[in-house]
């Protein structure tokens, strides 16, 4: 007797610390409201890693269903599902303002992302942009969702987020619409010749889409925030985070005081480069795709400006144009001309002016008066390559015209372009 009440007196003290162990052990459909809606960055690389929004989590470009099998205070256990898929992912308690998460085999130490886009990232980056080289059948995958789209929104979009992209070969834009469905979520898939430059409408700004690449948009009107998940995502990130518009001013201006106006667009290039310059020297981590994206687009919009009024009407304004154009490296351009938005426009005007039969005299005027041997035969050479470029442009070809151009590019460069116009200038 004495044996069996101690025990039941041990028995009763195990399953009291059993109970006392287990009793902040919990299990619960959704995480608490301090983790839910929270996005967390990569701190060894600074990347949009993870995110939870109510009942879905965000991670490696999915939108995953989950569930929270354990919690231990303010650690959690759940598992994610997408489709077939299953990923069993672990929450680290709230250290020093950080979380390690491990999900499947892999682990991030990371901060919640607290500001509406995502702060610099910690290290440079010198990866350049994708150049298929105009090979067919390349695409780009975007898709996200978008939350807590105000009224006024809705009735401007309808229901579609729309892409933009200025097609190379018609020189027209290309549009694909996305539907937004009742939960936010949006998908489309857009054929590329190249890396291509787009606009986003309800984002209202400019971005760079890279052939082959798969993006993630999360946008979240209340918060408010705006982050990019995705393997080479950082220069969408970079380039919200410090928006540099390549717009221009409208001047209204005469064409035969061509200084006048020459000079004003001048000094707005020259202040709008003075920005961004100033942006990228404050933010030392910015990627070599952020600098030289923003530079070239702002290089090609001012070289446009010059060619908007018609300026070929005009043989002293048609010649200070052409001499930027060739002097600046306009014609042995840094990226893809998919990438720069006016590049396309810049490529054709630049051949009607020079490899157009109906424009001899005018080129004639544009020739130094007295030229030397070696000048001479680089003009004709020029004036040759020029020639069967403007013709594959005219078939349709502006792919073949521009690889021409690029085949012979000793002939384009700024070096070789030694023209004397002293004698002409009567401005």
């Amino acid at each position: 007797m004495k044996n069996k009440t101690i025990f039941t007196l041990i028995l009763m003290l195990f399953w009291g610390c059993i109970l006392t162990f287990g009793k902040n052990v919990q299990t619960s459909q959704t995480l608490p409201q301090h983790v839910s809606n929270t996005n967390w960055r990569d701190e060894l690389t600074g990347d949009w890693q993870i995110g939870f929004l109510d009942s879905y989590a965000i991670y490696d470009n999915t939108l995953w269903n989950y569930q929270v099998t354990k919690q231990r205070g303010d650690s959690y256990t759940l598992l994610f599902t997408h489709d077939s898929q299953q990923l069993k992912a672990q929450i680290g308690k709230l250290v020093n303002n950080q979380r390690k998460f491990t999900i499947g085999k892999k682990s991030f130490l990371c901060a919640e992302i607290t500001k509406d886009v995502l702060p610099d990232y910690p290290m440079t980056d010198n990866t350049p942009f994708k150049d298929n080289h105009f090979k067919t059948g390349d695409s780009v995958t975007f898709h996200g969702i978008i939350r807590n789209i105000p009224k006024k929104w809705r009735e401007h979009l309808g229901e579609f987020i729309t892409f933009h992209i200025t097609n190379g070969v018609t020189d027209q834009q290309d549009h694909y619409p996305a539907r937004i469905d009742s939960l936010g979520q949006f998908s489309v898939s857009i054929p590329l010749l190249n890396s291509s430059f787009c606009y986003v409408d309800i984002l209202s700004t400019n971005i760079p889409l890279e052939c082959g690449e798969d993006y993630f948009m999360l946008m979240d009107f209340a918060k408010p925030q705006l982050l990019f998940m995705g393997k080479n995502a950082r220069v969408l990130n970079e380039i919200v985070a410090n928006q540099q518009r390549p717009e221009y001013e409208d001047f209204n201006h005469d064409p035969f005081k061509f200084e006048k106006w020459f000079g004003e667009e001048t000094d707005f290039f020259n202040s709008k480069m003075a920005t961004l310059n100033k942006i990228i020297s404050e933010r030392p981590n910015l990627s070599e795709k952020f600098k030289l994206w923003n530079r070239e687009n702002l290089r090609y919009e001012y070289a446009y400006t010059l060619i908007i009024p018609n300026c070929d009407d005009y043989a002293d304004s048609a010649r200070k144009a052409i001499d930027i154009i060739e002097r600046e490296g306009y014609l042995t351009p840094q990226l893809p001309y998919t990438l720069v938005n006016r590049e396309a426009n810049i490529f054709p005007w630049y051949l009607d002016i020079w490899a157009s039969r109906k424009q001899y005299e005018k080129i004639a005027q544009l020739t130094p008066q007295e030229e030397k041997k070696e000048e001479k035969e680089m003009f004709n050479k020029r004036w040759e390559i020029l020639e069967r470029a403007s013709k594959l442009y005219h078939n349709g070809d502006s792919i073949s015209a521009q690889k021409l151009i690029d085949k012979n590019s000793e002939l384009f460069d700024p070096k070789t372009v030694e023209y004397n116009y002293k004698n002409k200038d009567q401005s």
